[in-house]
């Protein structure tokens, strides 16, 4: 009798594998919703400091206003270039990552 007459034999033996390819998809579903709570937080953050630039360098008669938007944006830019966009690009990654698990596991279950 061979595997592929046996489905039971099957199912024993597509077990291991769908385990690890769930542990696999569940850690990176995981890093997914991290990654993106944390460029959110950090948005946060910069958000605040804008703020907080903006209120108490208004109250200052040493800036001009285009100085003091100036520098109440920096945060924020400097978020969009040093956070965003690389821990972005590593969302996608991720999110790739969990697309090809689930091909697999659609592959292999059939």
């Amino acid at each position: 009798m061979t595997s592929e007459s046996n489905p039971q034999n099957n199912d024993e033996q597509w077990q291991p594998t769908f385990n690890m390819f769930k542990l696999e998809y569940e850690q990176a579903a995981q890093r997914y919703e991290n990654i993106y709570r944390a460029i959110w937080q950090i948005f946060q953050y910069m958000a605040f400091l804008a703020g907080g630039i903006l209120t108490f360098a208004s109250k200052s008669n040493t800036f001009s206003q285009e100085n003091i938007i100036f520098f109440a944006l920096t945060p924020l830019v400097f978020w969009f270039l040093a956070i965003y966009i690389p821990m972005n690009k590593n969302g996608k990654n991720t999110k790739k990552c969990l697309t090809n698990i689930e091909e697999k596991i659609k592959n292999n279950s059939q």
